[in-house]
């Protein structure tokens, strides 16, 4: 793990050089062999891929006059809790329907989410 002056941190990941939709983690595919022949899997090839997770910055902005500040820090606690539900709020509506632009992709946008239709409208399908 490998952390720069932007606090990306990078790290190691395994990739699948071949192509092939069989080969996960790094090319490691599992086969069936029959009883005695163990040297029945073709060789591949392992690799691995950098992936980099960046930083992103949640900003809130509370405006409010010295006179309500001097009130009381009940009131300034209350403030605090409020900017703290915000960003939260801010940060899960991402995590499910973010955009990717300026914030992270939502599970709801991004591409490698599947969505599957119903065989009928009132029943859900069982395998």
């Amino acid at each position: 793990m490998l952390v720069n002056d932007n606090f990306e941190v990078r790290f190691p990941y395994p990739s699948n050089p071949s192509g092939d939709d069989t080969a996960f983690f790094g090319g490691f595919t599992g086969y069936w062999s029959p009883d005695n022949l163990v040297n029945l899997a073709p060789e591949k090839e392992m690799g691995f891929n950098n992936l980099t997770l960046a930083p992103k910055l949640t900003i809130a902005i509370a405006y409010a006059s010295k006179v309500v500040l001097d009130d009381g820090p009940a009131l300034v606690q209350l403030a605090e809790d409020t900017i703290t539900s915000a960003l939260s709020y801010m940060v899960t509506k991402a995590m499910l329907v973010g955009t990717g632009a300026g914030q992270p992709i939502g599970k709801i946008n991004d591409p490698a989410t599947l969505t599957v239709n119903r065989t009928a409208g009132n029943q859900i399908a069982r395998r």
